[in-house]
């Protein structure tokens, strides 16, 4: 069994439990440290498949968002589905009222979700404390249009937004908070594009793993690349590692991109098509392929 630990590196409160640095450079530090364990080790196809990774799948029959804080979800998605407002009003030849459009966000989503209801694997959907993509979609949003709708903030903006999914879809609704990093930073250094029909969560991996976004590949995959660029983006940005003007984020030092699929799966088109949503990163942005 493969042991990915960085017990040298993380400090702890009297009981145990991981301090959370707000501290980019602490942070960067240590989550570099765990990748290269990774990439060192048996590769990122090793670390999604060895004994230390049996417990991957078992997630919690939730829709929560790509955020590294809100892990074990089975289906991952920006927002849990709030940030395909921000696609669609991005879209060349939509000029929906803004209602309309979230009206789309929502039945596209609900559609995507339906199978995934329909199988038992969704059971709730959720929204969380400090969601980036409420964040970004609220600034998009017409101050009228928000007073009217009654929203304070951008953490009302997500409770409405997936209330509204949930009771499409007749299954429970979960408000849920960030656990495991910093409140106002985010520490991944990849992303996982889970391709299986189970979920993955990466927290899960025995020792301790890297942080990882996790963006599931299987609903729409021109959305999903989306969501994926959208990451990066985060990452090397202001509420990343591009924080206080750093630019830790570089070639030497690349975000990683791990896209998983089962064997025997075609995922050419989509790899080309996510390389190109990837351009404007250049070699800042790494693509890692996982056959499982």
């Amino acid at each position: 069994m493969h042991a990915y630990t960085l017990t040298n590196l993380i400090m702890t409160e009297p009981d145990g439990t991981p301090q959370l640095s707000d501290d980019p450079d602490t942070n960067f530090t240590e989550q570099t440290a765990a990748i290269h364990t990774v990439e060192v080790g048996r590769g990122w196809q090793g670390f999604l498949t060895d004994e230390g990774a049996a417990d991957i799948h078992q997630t919690n029959g939730k829709v929560t968002c790509v955020d590294e804080g809100t892990p074990d979800g089975t289906v991952r998605n920006a927002g849990s589905g709030l940030y395909y407002v921000a696609i669609f009003l991005d879209s060349k030849g939509e000029n929906l009222p803004e209602k309309e459009v979230l009206n789309k966000a929502i039945d596209t989503i609900v559609e995507e979700l339906k199978p995934e209801v329909k199988t038992g694997k969704v059971n709730c959907i959720t929204s969380h404390e400090g969601c980036g993509a409420a964040g970004l979609v609220w600034n998009l949003l017409s101050g009228e249009f928000k007073e009217q709708m009654g929203w304070r903030n951008p953490t009302d903006l997500a409770v409405w937004f997936s209330k509204q999914v949930a009771e499409k879809l007749n299954v429970k609704y979960e408000h849920i908070g960030l656990t495991g990093r910093p409140e106002h930073l985010h520490i991944a250094l990849a992303t996982l594009v889970d391709f299986t029909a189970e979920g993955m969560s990466p927290d899960k991996i025995s020792g301790t793993p890297p942080k990882m976004f996790v963006v599931s590949g299987r609903l729409n995959q021109a959305r999903c690349i989306r969501q994926i660029v959208l990451t990066a983006k985060i990452a090397t940005g202001g509420h990343g590692y591009g924080k206080d003007g750093g630019n830790r984020i570089t070639e030497a030092e690349p975000f990683r991109v791990v896209v998983a699929a089962k064997a025997g799966t075609d995922n050419n088109a989509f790899l080309q098509n996510l390389r190109g949503g990837l351009a404007e990163f250049g070699k800042r942005v790494k693509i890692v392929e996982c056959y499982l």
